[in-house]
C-alpha cells in the first residue's frame, strides 16, 4: 500500500510540475499576443506585424561592436526600408573600412552609409551586411 501511495504522490507531483510549466507557457504566449510585459521589444509583435532582420557583421574586425541590436526590425507593412549605417566604432588593425557588402569576401562595397535597402517580406525578409575592409597602405 505504501508503494502505491508513493507512486501516486510521485505521479501527482509530476503532473503538478507539468501544469505549472504549461501555465507559464500560456501566460508568456498571452503576454506576447497582447503586447504586454516588462521588455519593450520582447512583446511588441501583434498579429499583423512583420519582422525583418538586418545583421551588420564586422567581418574580421578587432574593435567595436558589429551587432545592431539583435538585428530585428518591426513593421506593420510587408516592406521595410533600412538606412545603412556607417562604420560607427568598428576597426580592423591595418585596414580601412570601405562600406558594406552581402558577400563576406568582397573587396568592393555595395552599400555605404546613408544608402537605403528595401526588404520585401515575401522575397528577402533578412539580410547580412558584411564590412568591407581593404589593406591600409600607410
Amino acid at each position: 500500500m505504501k508503494k502505491r501511495i508513493a507512486s501516486f504522490a510521485s505521479t501527482l507531483l509530476t503532473l503538478s510540475l507539468l501544469l505549472k510549466k504549461l501555465s507559464l507557457a500560456v501566460l508568456i504566449l498571452a503576454m506576447f499576443l497582447l503586447g504586454i510585459g516588462g521588455c519593450n521589444s520582447c512583446f511588441r509583435a501583434e498579429l499583423h506585424d512583420y519582422i525583418f532582420q538586418i545583421i551588420y557583421d564586422g567581418n574580421g574586425h578587432n574593435y567595436g561592436s558589429d551587432s545592431n541590436g539583435f538585428g530585428d526590425r518591426w513593421s506593420t507593412t510587408s516592406t521595410y526600408v533600412e538606412t545603412v549605417r556607417g562604420q560607427v566604432d568598428l576597426a580592423r588593425t591595418g585596414y580601412d573600412f570601405m562600406g558594406w557588402s552581402i558577400d563576406p569576401l568582397s573587396t568592393t562595397s555595395q552599400y555605404v552609409e546613408g544608402d537605403t535597402i528595401i526588404l520585401q517580406w515575401a522575397i528577402n525578409p533578412s539580410i547580412i551586411l558584411y564590412a568591407v575592409w581593404i589593406p591600409n597602405m600607410a
